[in-house]
């Protein structure tokens, strides 16, 4: 355990928890055709959560198994070609950014929002988007990830040359190189691994901790950036083939996506002092 203590200075970036975006996506080995996107599209009617529709179009980005940066569903990267088409479904901010999205592709179904309040409510509202769209797509691909990423954010009240971002961090972290105790300024840690869960599934654990600065209310800030990407992904090179039956393959989904966000827990307890993840309610 940590003796260090919390720093007052710092303050999660909700008074319930810290929470800044979460995404998650389930990735197919193959594309879906017109026909069953507009099946999709259908079957998913016209969520009254998610009031704005929008056809996409555009240039599309690659899908990695082994890429950190596949956070959200529409990975940031390199443009691979004419993008395919697919939906999105949105809920806006009254300063027009958008809070919540749901993005129908024909490789992908992947939602994001900015708008957490615990997880409880994020599975049941995702729950009714997978009810009706998986069916559609695993009568025709197998499942090639189940993605689930968080980006959490710790906000100083004074600049950052005055902010001890260390006071809220656990000495011994394996996510943390010692020497960001002793850093007198902006650092940056990045740790990725695969690991081999089973016989069937390869796991991918990133984790970027990094101590920025930003302009916030009009004044520059320090920030401890905490993001978490966490990726189950099917049929690997010298694993067994797991095939999802249609019929349980969103049961299995579920299940995933709850293990992750166990794991998406455990990470940050082992990143953040006890009091830390006692004021963002890791126990809970």
């Amino acid at each position: 355990m940590s003796t260090n203590g919390t720093n007052s200075s710092f303050e999660p970036l909700h008074k319930a928890h810290s929470i800044e975006q979460v995404s998650l996506a389930v990735v197919f080995a193959n594309e879906i055709g017109d026909e069953e996107l507009k099946a999709a599209r259908k079957a998913l009617g016209k969520p009254d959560e998610l009031p704005g529709h929008s056809e996409m179009r555009g240039m599309s980005f690659a899908f990695s198994a082994g890429t950190a940066a596949s956070a959200g569903a529409q990975v940031s990267g390199p443009a691979v070609g004419p993008a395919p088409s697919g939906y999105l479904f949105t809920r806006m901010r009254p300063d027009g950014t958008v809070e919540s999205q749901l993005q129908v592709q024909k490789l992908a179904i992947a939602f994001i929002t900015s708008s957490y309040t615990r997880w409880t409510d994020l599975s049941a509202q995702t729950r009714k988007y997978i009810d009706a769209l998986l069916p559609i797509y695993a009568a025709g691909s197998e499942i090639a990830q189940v993605q689930l990423a968080y980006s959490d954010k710790f906000l100083s009240a004074s600049a950052p040359q005055s902010s001890t971002p260390a006071r809220i961090l656990r000495e011994g972290s394996r996510y943390l190189a010692p020497t960001v105790f002793r850093a007198q300024n902006l650092w940056h840690c990045h740790t990725g691994t695969f690991e081999r869960v089973s016989e069937t599934v390869k796991r991918l654990r990133n984790v970027q901790v990094e101590f920025v600065s930003e302009t916030r209310d009009e004044q520059e800030r320090g920030v401890l950036a905490i993001r978490t990407t966490l990726a189950d992904m099917y049929n690997q090179p010298d694993y067994k083939q797991s095939l999802f039956k249609p019929e349980s393959a969103a049961q299995r989904v579920y299940e995933t996506l709850q293990e992750l966000h166990t794991i998406d827990k455990e990470i940050l307890r082992d990143i953040l002092t006890d009091e830390m993840a006692r004021r963002i309610a890791l126990e809970a």
